[in-house]
């Protein structure tokens, strides 16, 4: 089973994302002799949809440590859960909101927004993966 868990944890997967992301773009840019810009940006929505994740866990662990344990087991088990169904419709909204924006808005090619945006979400996969003994 593939977890992002240990991806979200580690500040270096989103720099090797845009890494990943510039190199695609460089070589859409030079080989197929297309526009990179819109394979950046459907990447560069990913990332950001990783750092929301990052941020929302950073927030959440300072507001309760992991290791605090509250009295009353069944409200905190409902906070937690809450937490995390909001974030994921956060997320949802923000994803749906930036591919609308590029494809309706800034008139971007639908095909390398979509290949961009997987692209980042692969990279974030495979990072979990490379760099799970890795202190980043």
């Amino acid at each position: 089973m593939i977890s992002i868990i240990l991806a979200v944890r580690k500040r270096a997967v989103p720099l090797l994302q845009v890494l990943v992301l510039l190199i695609a773009a460089w070589i859409v840019d030079t080989v197929w002799k297309m526009s990179g810009w819109p394979l950046l940006y459907g990447g560069m929505i990913s990332v950001v949809n990783l750092l929301w994740l990052q941020w929302k866990l950073r927030r959440s662990e300072r507001r309760r440590p992991l290791g605090e344990i509250e009295q009353d087991a069944a409200l905190s088990a409902r906070k937690i859960t809450a937490d995390v169904y909001m974030t994921a419709i956060e997320r949802f909204l923000l994803v749906t909101l930036l591919l609308l924006l590029g494809l309706v808005k800034l008139d971007l090619d639908p095909k390398l927004i979509i290949i961009g945006f997987f692209t980042g979400q692969f990279v974030m996969l495979l990072s979990t993966g490379l760099l799970k003994g890795e202190k980043l």
